[in-house]
């Protein structure tokens, strides 16, 4: 799958959901797609430049938590330099 088959959404987590970390990030379809094409693997495990950023695991397929230093936007900043289109 390439990273322009999806877009990454970053949010923080709400304190209902059990999620620690700072940042929540899903892949979720790109704005104006109608590809309905869904993300079923490990995000780290596809691509594996993601663990670069540092103190980051995936949750789930499509999912993962991200610990590190990085501001939301410094985050988003890392991704698009990756190629991943941020939402």
């Amino acid at each position: 799958m390439a990273k322009t088959d999806f877009a990454l959404q970053i949010q923080v987590p709400p304190a209902d959901w059990g999620i620690e970390s700072k940042f929540e990030i899903s892949a979720v379809d790109c704005p104006g797609s109608n590809d309905d094409s869904w993300v079923d693997q490990h995000l780290t495990e596809m691509y594996p430049e993601l663990e670069s950023l540092g103190e980051i695991s995936d949750l789930m397929e499509g999912s993962m938590e991200y610990w590190g230093d990085l501001s939301m936007e410094e985050l988003k900043t890392e991704l698009v330099a990756m190629g991943f289109q941020v939402v």
